[in-house]
């Protein structure tokens, strides 16, 4: 089955594409595990953003937490600090903010590196690195982020992090 990329519309496709700090969710779980990347229909909602969807020719069944639902809208989102990629959405009704790993580094040729007691990032093929935080050993990505350039070894954003406590 082949994947829906919706077409775009206007000046290259910026009139039906939405900047993800706009969505409502201030980070995203940076996910190694998923193969989609997710937004919350009632976050959309909340921001006026449901002009936006696109309603997929066929519905994709996702397995979550609440068990298995149907996928049945995306959204075009631009992470400027991603080079400005877009990346085509999905949408759930309620949902944590989620990026794939996979599709950044399949889709779009970037690498994701998570050096022992070092904050994860991003590295565009250009050079380019983004800096992701990490909260409770989840790593996240800053929509808003500044990528840093011309990195040769590990950039300096991520050489700042310390694990939390142990727990009991």
């Amino acid at each position: 089955k082949e994947e829906f990329i919706p077409k775009f519309c206007g000046d290259a496709g910026t009139s039906a594409v939405m900047k993800a700090a706009r969505t409502g969710h201030s980070r995203y779980i940076v996910d190694t595990g998923g193969g989609m990347h997710l937004v919350s229909k009632m976050n959309l909602k909340a921001n006026g953003l449901t002009k936006h969807l696109w309603k997929l020719p066929d519905s994709i069944p996702v397995h979550t937490d609440g068990g298995l639902t149907d996928v049945e809208f995306a959204v075009q989102l631009q992470f400027p600090c991603m080079s400005k990629h877009v990346a085509l959405t999905h949408v759930l009704e309620d949902t944590p903010a989620v990026v794939s790993v996979g599709r950044w580094c399949v889709d779009h040729g970037y690498q994701f590196i998570w050096r022992g007691r070092e904050r994860p990032f991003f590295q565009s093929s250009d050079g380019k690195v983004i800096c992701l935080d990490v909260d409770d050993y989840i790593p996240y990505l800053d929509p808003s982020a500044e990528p840093e350039t011309n990195v040769r070894a590990a950039p300096s954003c991520c050489l700042l992090y310390t694990s939390p406590s142990p727990r009991d």
